[in-house]
């Protein structure tokens, strides 16, 4: 089951390349600022 949810996964990453890029960006910079917000 766990690998139809990767496999799923792989292939909308494949066809939604912009969108993927954005969401990767937008989840980096969110643990990037969580992270030096947390460590003052």
């Amino acid at each position: 089951m766990v690998q139809n949810y990767i496999r799923i996964t792989l292939r909308r990453l494949g066809r939604h390349k912009l969108q993927t890029a954005l969401h990767l960006t937008g989840l980096t910079l969110g643990i990037s600022v969580s992270l030096l917000i947390g460590s003052k």
